[in-house]
């Protein structure tokens, strides 16, 4: 067996393989130089990443001694393909094996089809990006596609443009420091057909506030009593669901009151701080709260009044 017909130097991914003057990648089987009619030859591609995925792999030989193969499709793009003829002894005929290799050939990537964001999950305040991938039918990435942005949603310092890598992929930038769900929508620039989108989910940075949303306006001393507490980023986000480690509660004359102690916010980012111990000093104290990493506290106001009377001192 041997090659008739090369296939050509360049290729597209699931086009069926060309080869110059004739209908398709061809070998011819011969027999001391006499062409041989009704022969398997069998073929498969090598020396690449990909097979031989559509098209008939096994032809009869014509009257010509010639195997024509006019369908056949590669998939996945790669460089250095090589297509191996064979023919087999078991079949009728046949002496001996025998195998036949083309020249190399390159296989290109389809037309772009598909556009592939991927969802963020970022923090606010702290620069991330979002990813897009371009990629054919195949799933063969594609270089040098320029992506635009058709919709930010508001997303602060987004690229507005970007052109994939080798790998297919384009990045874009963006720094947002409000929390919040945006949807950001994409298309290719060539191709505005194909289009894509990505959720960004921003989540708020680590607390920096509390506020003391709530608080008893007076208490009975000894009597332990609540206070109602939220925290925020630096940018003013609700801290949701995080937790504040070292909450301390103190007062300006009674001193600390619940120390070291740790509490999660809820989904608005609040929590109650329960049972606090008793102020015992009858006057007007300052209570605040603090806790870990917190750059700005809070403090209110709470008149303590005197318990009930438990002795009487008698003196001259």
């Amino acid at each position: 067996v041997a090659v008739e017909a090369q296939p050509d130097g360049e290729q597209t991914a699931s086009v069926p393989l060309t080869a110059e003057g004739a209908d398709g990648p061809a070998a011819v089987v011969t027999d001391n130089g006499t062409a041989v009619e009704g022969v398997n030859v069998s073929v498969e591609a090598i020396n690449a990443s990909g097979d031989i995925a559509a098209g008939e792999t096994t032809v009869q030989t014509n009257e010509s001694g010639v195997a024509v193969f006019d369908d056949l499709e590669i998939e996945v793009a790669d460089d250095n393909y090589q297509l191996e003829f064979s023919i087999d002894a078991d079949d009728f005929g046949i002496q001996e094996n025998d195998t036949a290799t083309t020249d190399a050939f390159d296989v290109d990537v389809g037309e772009p089809v598909n556009l592939d964001a991927d969802d963020v999950d970022a923090t606010a305040g702290v620069e991330d990006s979002i990813t897009a991938t371009v990629t054919d039918d195949f799933g063969n990435t594609i270089a040098d596609e320029t992506v635009n942005v058709t919709s930010d949603d508001g997303l602060s310092e987004l690229d507005q443009s970007a052109e994939t890598t080798a790998d297919g992929v384009a990045t874009f930038s963006f720094n947002e420091t409000v929390a919040g769900d945006y949807e950001v929508a994409f298309e290719l620039a060539e191709n505005e057909s194909v289009t894509g989108s990505a959720t960004v989910s921003v989540g708020a940075a680590d607390a920096d506030t509390i506020e003391i949303t709530d608080s008893p306006g007076s208490v009975t001393a000894g009597d332990n009593f609540d206070l109602d507490i939220s925290a925020a980023d630096a940018f003013e986000n609700d801290a949701v669901n995080q937790t504040l480690s070292g909450l301390e509660v103190s007062a300006d004359t009674d001193g600390a009151l619940d120390a070291n102690e740790s509490i999660t916010l809820d989904e608005a980012g609040a929590a109650t701080i329960e049972d606090i111990a008793g102020l015992e000093t009858a006057e007007e104290q300052t209570v605040t709260v603090d806790a870990d990493d917190i750059t700005q506290n809070d403090s209110v106001e709470i008149d303590v009044e005197p318990a009930d009377p438990t002795a009487l001192d008698v003196t001259d």
